[in-house]
């Protein structure tokens, strides 16, 4: 005795040898559809336009999402790449890595001047530069790596926002002495 279903499938391959089942499965059982495609398919219980529609409104519900995300955090977000480097700067401490321990201590003398004679929020990026050549002198080649891993676990934790800021500028220009 054949059940309902069984008997439809019956009825079907009688009336199209060609019927193979619902879409969305026999695609797959073909061998249609590899697991890193998305495959779109509509049969009797839904049309292509409804299939269409409701993609476009899942689309429409992640962008959402993404804005909200990134203007929330815009400030952060957008200009946390660049923040804080000083391009005269950043050629001094290129120049002061590259030089003799005698050297460095002139090439630091550059830096503390050319510090002095920034205005604005770029004062406040050189002090950062200062105090960074500073305990690069004390501690050693090794302290811009270590101080970027500390920031970086002090990032990945709730922080708030003016702190990440802060850390994210000091991780900046610290990059240009790692």
């Amino acid at each position: 005795m054949m059940t309902s279903a069984t008997a439809q499938v019956e009825l079907m391959n009688q009336a199209n040898p060609y019927y193979k089942g619902v879409c969305h499965i026999a695609l797959a059982q073909e061998g249609h559809c590899r697991l890193d495609e998305v495959l779109l398919g509509t049969d009797s219980h839904m049309a292509m336009l409804e299939l269409l529609a409701n993609l476009l409104l899942e689309l429409a519900t992640l962008m959402q999402v993404l804005y909200w995300a990134l203007a929330s955090s815009s400030s952060r977000f957008v200009n946390a790449c660049f923040t804080g480097i000083v391009a005269s700067l950043d050629a001094l401490v290129k120049e002061f890595l590259s030089a003799s321990n005698e050297e460095k201590k002139a090439i630091f003398s550059w830096i503390v001047g050319e510090a002095d004679q920034l205005k604005g929020s770029t004062a406040r990026y050189g002090k950062i530069y200062l105090k960074a050549t500073k305990s690069f002198m004390e501690k050693g080649a090794d302290y811009a790596k270590n101080e970027m891993e500390r920031l970086q676990r002090m990032l990945n934790k709730s922080i708030c926002p003016a702190k990440a800021t802060k850390f994210t500028l000091k991780k900046n220009i610290l990059s240009t002495f790692a």
